[in-house]
């Protein structure tokens, strides 16, 4: 019974952490929403369930400030979205996948990630550059597609160790793959 009581506030405090998150897949779709995660998810700064940030009011990300861990993130569709700042503390997440934000030119924000098993970045018709991935190591699959603007994939590529997929098509600005070194097995 000791031993009981004794485990008894570490269950506690888990919970506590992990408490403070959302219990399920969390869509925001207005910037009122993201502005508001802060305050319906306090101390928030791990979440193992699946993000999806979808919306045309959506401008900033910075209600999402608080987030270290993310089970998939998805952010697609926000044509007045301009930045990552916000996810300035991100770290890692399992799925990344960002499509069709036009007004982003490049990752800045997201300079903390390090982990990501799947890259996609597809269909955003500003994005130049992929600098604010650079500190990801390394990706089981790295899928960079329909971005007609995108020319500095360089960087990224130079820090990015190890990927089991790479696939790169219909970016017709990206004139060399520096940086992509393949080893066969």
């Amino acid at each position: 019974m000791k031993k009981l009581i004794a485990f008894l506030p570490a269950i506690l405090f888990f919970f506590h952490l992990f408490g403070q998150c959302p219990t399920g897949n969390l869509l925001l779709s207005t910037q009122a929403e993201i502005d508001n995660f802060p305050i319906n998810y306090p101390n928030c700064t791990s979440t193992f369930n699946s993000l999806e940030i979808n919306g045309n009011s959506i401008t900033n990300l910075q209600g999402l400030s608080s987030l270290q861990t993310v089970g998939d993130l998805t952010i697609k569709n926000n044509p007045n979205l301009t930045s990552l700042s916000g996810l300035d503390n991100l770290q890692s997440t399992f799925v990344f996948l960002f499509r069709n934000n036009d007004s982003i030119s490049d990752f800045s924000g997201l300079e903390n990630l390090t982990f990501a098993t799947d890259i996609i970045v597809e269909y955003n018709n500003s994005l130049t550059s992929l600098q604010g991935l650079n500190n990801v190591q390394g990706t089981f699959i790295l899928d960079i597609n329909s971005n007609p603007s995108l020319t500095g994939i360089d960087a990224f590529l130079d820090s990015l160790k190890s990927a089991m997929q790479v696939i790169i098509r219909a970016n017709p600005l990206i004139t060399n793959l520096n940086g992509l070194e393949v080893t066969l097995a």
